[in-house]
């Protein structure tokens, strides 16, 4: 009995961690997508930079967005010209 209520209480506490983490990363994939839309493309490439190499959605799609407008440019392809 004892052992049947650590579990049930294990699996809850697990599914509010892991909730929180979601919302986290939900929250900082808005952001990132914020700032692309005001224009910050700076700012926005180097928060949605992280996110999308963790495989963000979001911040993926802002990220290829900059790639292909031209907004941004990574250091070593702007050397080379």
């Amino acid at each position: 009995m004892i052992k049947q209520r650590f579990y049930n209480f294990l699996i809850a506490a697990l599914a509010v961690a892991g909730s929180a983490v979601a919302f986290a990363a939900d929250s900082a994939e808005e952001s990132c997508q914020q700032l692309y839309n005001d224009g910050r493309y700076a700012s926005a490439y180097k928060a949605c930079k992280p996110l999308a190499d963790d495989g963000g959605a979001i911040a993926s799609f802002v990220m290829s967005n900059l790639y292909a407008r031209g907004w941004v440019v990574p250091a070593r392809m702007s050397a080379r010209r």
